[in-house]
C-alpha cells in the first residue's frame, strides 16, 4: 500500500483559491503557565522559559508580561533581578544557572527555583492552535457602561497630583522579538 503525501497536487486543485488564503502570523503552538504573583514566581517562569530556547516565538508574551510586572513594581527587591534576567535573556538552563549563582547561592537555586519549577510545570499546558477552529470576533457592547462612576456635574474637576517620572527599562529586554518594540 503506497504512502500518500500529506498534501498532493490534486488537493490544491480541489480547493481552487488556496493561493489567496491569508496565512496566520500567529505561531502554531502556545504555552500557558500559571499566574505569577511574586518576583520569585517570575524567576521560576524565566527558568522554565530558558528550557525553550528554540521556541522564542512562543515565549515573547511572557517576557513582555514579566517586564511590565517589574516596571509596575518599580524594580524594587527581587524585581530588579527579574529585570536583569530579562535584559540578559538566558537562552539555556545553564546560562540561567550561571546568572543566578552570580546573585544567589546554588542551594537557593536548587531549593527554591528548581523545586518551584517542577511544581509549576505540572500545571503548564502546551496548546496547539487550530487554524480551522471557530473564529472569535469581539462582542459589541450595547447600552450604558458607566455603572455610576461618572463625576456629578456639581462637583469641581480636580487635577490629579503630579507624579515623578518612573524608571522604564522595558525596552531593554533581550528577547529577539521584543528588542525593537516599545
Amino acid at each position: 500500500m503506497p504512502i500518500k503525501s500529506f498534501l498532493s497536487v490534486s488537493d490544491y486543485s480541489l480547493k481552487g483559491d488556496w493561493i489567496a488564503e491569508c496565512l496566520s502570523l500567529q505561531p502554531e503552538r502556545s504555552i500557558r503557565i500559571s499566574y505569577t504573583r511574586t518576583s520569585w514566581d517570575a524567576l521560576v517562569v524565566l527558568y522554565i522559559l530558558s528550557h525553550l530556547e528554540e521556541s522564542y516565538w512562543v515565549t515573547d508574551e511572557y517576557h513582555r508580561k514579566l517586564a511590565n510586572d517589574a516596571y509596575r513594581n518599580n524594580y524594587e527587591g527581587e524585581w530588579e533581578a527579574v529585570q536583569d534576567c530579562l535584559e540578559r535573556y538566558p537562552q539555556t538552563p545553564k546560562e540561567f544557572y550561571d546568572w543566578f549563582v552570580e546573585r544567589h547561592s546554588p542551594d537557593e537555586f536548587f531549593g527554591n527555583i528548581v523545586r518551584a519549577a517542577r511544581r509549576k510545570t505540572q500545571y503548564m499546558n502546551f496548546k496547539s492552535r487550530d487554524p480551522q477552529g471557530r473564529v472569535r470576533r469581539p462582542a459589541r457592547h450595547r447600552g450604558y457602561r458607566d455603572k455610576g462612576t461618572l463625576r456629578p456635574p456639581h462637583q469641581p474637576v480636580v487635577d490629579p497630583p503630579e507624579k515623578e517620572e518612573k524608571l522604564d527599562r522595558r525596552q531593554n529586554v533581550g528577547h529577539p522579538l521584543l528588542q525593537n518594540s516599545s
